[in-house]
């Protein structure tokens, strides 16, 4: 994947030597089967890194140098506002001959000192080091969603934006982290900054930190201020707020040599981008690098008939986009799941890997550069955190911790006792069930005052959305960047102060649409099968109870006769299509995957009958291989 890699020497090296590492380094890191990529690079005695680029986003040279040569800096990323600033920062005397937004960071580094990242709005990791005072400075967005991976030693202090990218520096006897594979096996993501290796972490969100011979020091910046108990200034001001902070988000995005496309779903995330990008394209309002004006739209889906399929053609064609379809049946899982659990490092589950063929597909037609993805919106905005209470109850914030623990496994599908025993070693089952509980207890106690609501959102932000939503993004971005026009900082303040009431149904969602775009508020939600003026009837309750009902009906029939849209369900696939279940069976059998003290050899065969009898237990066969794939890649 595209990033940043190094390392600072807090003891004297040689350049030859540091030389030597960082080509080592970059050899992990810039794959030789993709083409198109670039790398920048600097060897000193004390300091040595790299930037790999799809040369799109700040396509410049780096490092950038300051005047006076002190300071070596790397970027990674895209920044907002970059005009307003530059402005700002010529007006005070800065120079510009790149016009590239690491050289933008370096003035405002200099102007502001370790104060400049409060000036920064997008989404990035900056490295500087600092060649006088031989310490280095590393800092990234709020919310962290371009991941460095970092090890700090008493001889150095390493990162990289791949975890392989360390592979040169690390001992071959490696030290897991079993706190981090539980979390991963009840929720497939890993809570907070962990990874599998002990003594590798994440580096935080919306952190600064300073490096030095003696060691490091951090803080954190910004750390999700909800203000939605204060004074509610009424639905009209609010819908018109949420319109015109959405507009400017995506407008943000463009910039001169950027080709947008958009991956588009039945929801209502994408629809919305869609239909901003593909209006402000037509009218001229943004410079795109595309010939013509009309949006190129990505779907991908497995049937014209159904219903996510037909209302994302729906919204393409009243928007005149071009529409582009990928068939997720032709994949083949063979090949598609080993590439992306080795772009990914196996730290996000195998089950995000739909977006590589349209990453790839985007990138070989041409068609685009970079996608506009709808990532994290309807947990800003939507109903996702609406059904665990009313409005009174749900702002509440006298919870306990253990009923934070049972929401949070319960909603992201956590692991009971009696579950965990039919497939785990009896050790491991019980840490499986401990360990996670003990680290949703510290996450809930140190915001014990935030309301339950609140609470479970945040919980989401820094998790999942942080350690598995994004996850395709990141295995597509090694052919095609991605941008994330939701994770504007002024629109994410904006959905923080937002009274917990207006997400419920996605009600304020909903009334942007039928205000601003109401014929495209016609058009049926994929999540409800309704247009947007409705969220429920007694229809579609019936509806949601027939559909209820398939899994038991499939479960009478011990799986033979399947009911819904499920070519490419998981556990269908497993119980149906011969190719895809021995590509799982290969691993699940292997005797190395039930050596390893965690599920064993007759949790196994127990894991391969349930859900040939029916039972939908694949998602526990997919945490399997994502762990065995990481133990075979950095362990054995």
């Amino acid at each position: 994947m595209p990033g940043l890699f190094g390392f600072y020497q807090k003891k004297s090296f040689t350049q030859e030597r540091s030389q030597e590492l960082l080509a080592r380094m970059k050899g992990y890191m810039q794959r030789k089967s993709i083409s198109g990529w670039t790398c920048d690079t600097v060897a000193l005695d004390r300091f040595a890194a790299g930037r790999v680029s799809l040369g799109t986003l700040d396509p410049a040279s780096q490092p950038v140098i300051s005047p006076d040569k002190r300071y070596l800096l790397f970027f990674d990323g895209q920044i907002y506002e970059y005009q307003p600033l530059k402005h700002d920062l010529k007006e005070r005397g800065y120079l510009f001959t790149l016009d590239s937004e690491a050289e933008l960071i370096m003035n405002l580094f200099l102007d502001q000192g370790k104060g400049f990242i409060h000036w920064l709005k997008g989404i990035f990791v900056v490295i500087i080091y600092d060649q006088l005072e031989h310490t280095l400075i590393l800092a990234n967005d709020r919310y962290g969603l371009f991941p460095l991976y970092c090890k700090d030693s008493a001889d150095h202090f390493l990162f990289a934006s791949e975890l392989k990218g360390l592979l040169p520096f690390l001992d071959a006897e490696r030290q897991i982290n079993v706190s981090a594979l539980c979390d991963f096996y009840n929720f497939h993501f890993i809570m907070g900054d962990k990874t599998f290796l002990a003594d590798i972490q994440l580096f935080p969100y919306a952190t600064v930190m300073e490096v030095g011979e003696k060691g490091c020091c951090q803080q954190r910046y910004w750390d999700y201020p909800y203000q939605n108990r204060e004074r509610d200034p009424g639905p009209d001001i609010l819908i018109e707020e949420g319109f015109s902070l959405i507009k400017k988000a995506v407008r943000n995005q463009w910039k001169p040599g950027l080709q947008v496309g958009i991956p588009l779903s039945g929801g209502l995330d994408s629809r919305l981008l869609g239909t901003i990008a593909s209006q402000d394209k037509a009218q001229g309002l943004v410079h795109d690098a595309g010939h013509g004006s009309r949006m190129n739209f990505f779907h991908a889906g497995s049937n014209p008939r159904y219903l996510e399929t037909q209302v994302a053609q729906k919204v393409c064609g009243f928007l005149d986009g071009e529409w582009h379809f990928f068939d997720l049946r032709s994949i083949d899982v063979s090949t598609l799941i080993p590439e992306v659990l080795t772009l990914n490092d196996s730290h996000f589950s195998c089950r995000q890997s739909w977006l590589l063929g349209i990453a790839k597909a985007a990138a070989i037609e041409g068609k685009a550069n970079i996608l506009l993805d709808g990532f994290c919106f309807d947990a800003q905005l939507g109903s996702t955190f609406s059904a665990i209470g009313n409005k009174n109850s749900s702002m509440s914030s006298s919870s306990s911790s253990e009923e934070r623990i049972r929401l949070a496994r319960d909603t992201y599908c956590g692991f009971k006792p009696e579950f965990a025993r039919q497939f785990f070693t009896p050790e491991f089952s019980r840490s499986l069930i401990q360990i996670t509980e003990e680290n949703i207890r510290k996450m809930s106690e140190d915001r014990i005052h935030e309301p339950m609501q609140n609470w479970l959102q945040y919980f989401c932000f820094v998790n999942r959305a942080r350690r598995f939503t994004i996850g395709n993004s990141w295995v597509g971005r090694n052919y095609i960047e991605s941008a994330f026009p939701y994770m504007d900082y002024d629109l994410f303040d904006f959905c923080l102060r937002l009274p917990a009431h207006y997400r419920h149904q996605s009600w304020l969602y909903r009334q942007i649409f039928l205000q601003y775009f109401p014929n495209l508020a016609k058009i049926p939600w994929g999540k409800t099968g309704l247009p947007l003026h409705r969220y429920q009837t007694g229809i579609s309750c019936l509806r949601d109870i027939v559909r209820g009902s398939a899994y038991y009906f499939n479960r009478m029939s011990r799986g033979q006769w399947e009911w819904g849209n499920l070519d490419i369900n998981g556990n269908r696939r497993f119980r149906k299509d011969p190719a895809f279940r021995q590509f799982f069976l290969s691993i699940l059998q292997d005797s190395r995957t039930s050596n390893r003290g965690m599920a064993s050899r007759e949790g196994i065969e127990n894991l391969i009958r349930h859900i040939d009898s029916g039972k939908n237990y694949f998602h526990v066969v997919e945490a399997i291989v994502t762990v065995e794939s990481f133990f075979r890649s950095f362990v054995d």
